[in-house]
């Protein structure tokens, strides 16, 4: 049970009202959908990026080239998972990259 009257005693009903109708940007539960690309997608975006096509052509790339392409495929929006299937590299080096 709660005590309306002690909450309403200490602001007043006014500002109660006042306080509960006004715009809130907080976003707390709200679902966001979050749309995966598909491994086709991504497969499409690496020959793109980088003109490889599986992932021992990734794998054959030098160190800093793949980890600035394993970025540009996090911010295109393929899990770590995804890229670690398509491109050969350990999830581990997929989230540090």
């Amino acid at each position: 049970m709660i005590d309306t009257a002690f909450a309403l005693s200490m602001i007043g009903l006014p500002e109660f009202e006042k306080f509960h109708s006004a715009e809130n940007p907080d976003e707390c539960l709200e679902n966001h959908a979050r749309l995966r690309l598909t491994d086709g997608e991504v497969k499409t975006i690496m020959l793109e990026m980088c003109k490889c096509d599986n992932a021992s052509k990734f794998m054959d790339l030098n160190a800093s080239e793949r980890k600035y392409y394993i970025r540009k495929l996090k911010e295109a929006g393929a899990s770590i998972r995804q890229i670690g299937r398509l491109t050969g590299v350990g999830r581990g080096i997929a989230e540090r990259a």
